[in-house]
């Protein structure tokens, strides 16, 4: 599942808790790739002075306070299937997923079609996440546009189970989808809409070979107004060695790192409740859930590609302005994005005092946010263009609009023309600092940094209702809650 040590495979896992201070089992799919980083959680006791005390002393035992456990999980690679549900615990809210048909730029995002009196004609659809109505109506717009003769109408499903269906609404001119000899067939929809032949040229209405069925699903990763971040257990071990489980953990945000090349990474600050040993010296009642004989169960989703950083695009424009377009596309040469929960761990410390090895342990209550999520991070150019101090210059000025694509692999059993796995970090309202500082030989790269903040409304082109600092939409293959199945 991850690391190995000494010939030896370590285990890791990580699953929703519904009570805090409640370990669950972790297994079928809980699996977590971690990079090379691994984790970096450790456990201490605090002291609490004796106030009592007066007058010069040296070296006055103290009382034990809360366990702390925290640290570090770092370098863990955009899976498909792996990283997303410690992201949405994260985060905060992750809505139920929606069935998607994706429209992916270079990919899948034109359709050849022939009208009879003016030839050859091309729609260009909208890149996007659409369910299949949503889809159906883009399509339609992007033909409807491209056509000169006749006008289109359409359906999905309908008599025709799922499949798409495009016919003739006004004009009396023939018409054909070339879904295979089309000058655009490398980046044709023909197949994503369930055409697998060019149909034939004639007034009769066109319905899919196949029905679309699809494979994509959109996981909308939101934070929440009040505080009910999620919490689970993280475990990992080797079968015949070891086992540590952190119980109750809670991730105080995350950095997720799009390197100057290489593969996009998630960091994430864990705060945990305490953690349990299996170790001859801890005693059964304490020792953990997930117990030798359970962790052999861990086992990862099927899907491991990762996104790559070169696979991003990173388009903003005015808040104010119009939809993010192609042409809003920036040359980065790297970037960050950090999310700060804000945390307060140690407001009890006696709550749990009878808990632990020994009876001796106070354990930390549930960790409360002590301010609003913060959002910040950093674009880095990697050269100094003709036009790049003009682009920070006006950077500084205005508040922005700015969003992160990141489409990797093909998503495992996708049909349907080869739904893809996205990363897409959407931020409404973005304030870049004035001025940062140029650095390094040869190239001269230059960071800026930035923070996003909530909107009141959604800036034009921005999906209904994504007002927060940031949104993420994670989409995989994925049809369960991120946070609910695990």
């Amino acid at each position: 599942m991850g690391d190995i040590a000494k010939g030896n495979r370590i285990i890791w896992g990580f699953a929703h808790e519904s009570t805090y201070a409640t370990p669950v089992i972790v297994g079928v799919d809980h699996g977590v790739v971690l990079g090379s980083g691994g984790e970096g959680i450790s456990h201490a006791a605090g002291d609490i002075p004796d106030d009592n005390l007066e007058g010069e002393h040296q070296e006055f035992y103290s009382e034990k306070g809360s366990e702390t456990v925290g640290g570090d999980i770092s370098n863990a690679p955009m899976m498909y299937d792996s990283i997303y549900h410690m992201l949405a615990h994260a985060l905060g809210i992750a809505a139920a997923p929606v069935a998607v048909v994706q429209v992916v730029e270079g990919i899948n995002d034109m359709l050849d079609f022939v009208e009879a009196t003016t030839g050859a004609a091309a729609a260009v659809l909208t890149p996007g996440n659409y369910t299949p109505a949503e889809y159906l109506t883009m399509l339609l717009l992007a033909i409807n546009t491209a056509a000169t003769d006749n006008t289109y109408i359409g359906d999905f499903g309908g008599t025709t189970a799922d499949r798409f269906t495009v016919e003739i609404d006004t004009g009396t001119d023939t018409f054909q989808i070339l879904a295979v000899t089309g000058s655009n067939v490398s980046q044709t929809c023909a197949l994503m809409i369930g055409f697998a032949a060019d149909t034939l040229d004639d007034l009769l209405a066109k319905t899919g070979d196949t029905d679309v069925v699809p494979l994509a699903y959109k996981h909308v990763l939101t934070p929440p107004a009040l505080m009910n971040f999620a919490i689970g257990t993280f475990v990992y071990g080797q079968a015949t060695l070891f086992l540590k489980e952190f119980v109750s953990a809670m991730f105080n945000g995350f950095t997720i790192d799009y390197p100057n090349q290489g593969k996009v990474n998630c960091a994430l600050p864990l705060v945990a409740h305490g953690v349990n040993f299996d170790d001859t010296n801890v005693a059964a009642a304490d020792k953990p859930v997930n117990l030798l004989s359970a962790i052999g169960t861990i086992s990862r989703p099927g899907a491991r590609d990762t996104g790559l950083w070169r696979q991003t695009k990173v388009r903003f424009n005015d808040q104010s302005g119009a939809a993010l377009a192609a042409a809003d596309s920036k040359k980065c040469s790297a970037m960050q994005v950090i999310a700060n929960n804000n945390f307060v761990t140690d407001d009890f410390t006696l709550e749990f005092a009878a808990e632990g090895p020994n009876s001796d342990t106070s354990r930390i209550s549930q960790p409360v946010r002590d301010n609003k999520v913060q959002f910040t991070g950093s674009l880095t150019f990697s050269r100094l263009q003709t036009d790049i101090q003009d682009l920070i210059d006006g950077m500084a000025r205005e508040r922005k609009k700015m969003t992160l694509i990141t489409t990797s692999g093909v998503i495992v059993g996708a049909t349907n023309g080869g739904q893809r796995y996205q990363i897409n970090i959407y931020m409404p309202d973005v304030q870049f600092d004035v001025e940062s500082n140029v650095s390094g030989p040869g190239r001269v790269p230059k960071t800026i940094n930035y923070q996003a903040h909530a909107a009141s409304a959604a800036p034009t082109g921005f999906p209904s209702g994504y007002t927060d600092g940031i949104t993420i939409e994670i989409i995989n293959g994925r049809n369960i809650n991120a946070i609910t199945q695990v």
